[in-house]
């Protein structure tokens, strides 16, 4: 699949505007995904030094946010009033058989450089096959980056939970290796601006800003929420961070 890159993304540094007092600078993304048979949506990813943020698109008022300091997953429902909490674990299963994982690199013909970088293009594989495939650049949004890694190494300790529960794993081996063994591969080799995967569903980047005025409140917790975890026990009832 090809995506044609917007040139703007090089030029999407912005200095930084005066904040007001209930304001914090972020770093905003938009997102176009297409899942498979059904019609694209978008997504946005806030990024600050504490915390990274995702909403919009088909999430239905649930926004997820990640506090980089401790290192924790907050999947924050209005609707519902919860909170699911996920803090970070080490994974200790291992796979019920290899995995097999194995990458090619090429550069990316069809896109312009951005910020000077080329873009690359990555393929990623298990068991045999093929898994998902980015375009990346390197020193791209690097922090950004660290901040999604993050999040995906904290959510993998979760998903081996579940894993070392089960007699067969139900994934794939791809699966397995983005939800659990290897999370952070396709981050690895620079910022992806696109992704796709073998049966169509795709992610691009649609643009970029650093240094904007957002909403504080945007990084707070609600206090009145039922907050709940899910341990090796199964679901259970937890305090409110600060409570």
């Amino acid at each position: 699949m090809r995506w044609v890159i917007a040139a703007s993304l090089a030029l999407a540094c912005l200095s930084a505007p005066v904040l007001a007092a209930e304001q914090v600078q972020a770093t905003i993304l938009h997102f176009q995904i297409k899942p498979v048979g059904q019609a694209a949506y978008s997504e946005r990813v806030l990024v600050t030094p504490d915390f990274l943020r995702f909403d919009g698109g088909d999430m239905g008022g649930v926004y997820v946010l990640f506090n980089r300091r401790t290192q924790t997953i907050y999947s924050v429902s209005p609707q519902d009033k919860d909170v699911l909490t996920i803090r970070r674990r080490p994974v200790k299963v291992k796979p019920h058989k290899p995995l097999e994982l194995r990458q090619t690199s090429q550069p990316y013909k069809d896109a312009p450089s951005i910020d000077g970088k080329r873009p690359q293009h990555h393929t990623f594989f298990a068991g045999g096959k093929r898994c998902y495939e980015v375009v990346a650049v390197p020193g791209l949004l690097e922090d950004v980056r660290r901040a999604l890694a993050a999040f995906r190494t904290t959510l993998a300790g979760q998903q081996a939970l579940d894993y070392g529960r089960t007699p067969a794993p139900p994934q794939s081996a791809c699966e397995q290796a983005r939800l659990i063994f290897a999370p952070t591969r396709y981050l690895s080799h620079g910022f992806p601006i696109q992704g796709w995967g073998p049966q169509g569903k795709a992610r691009r980047l649609l643009d970029f800003k650093l240094k904007q005025p957002v909403a504080a409140a945007l990084f707070q917790l609600p206090t009145d929420y039922r907050y709940y975890a899910v341990g090796t026990q199964g679901m259970h009832d937890i305090p409110a961070p600060g409570s």
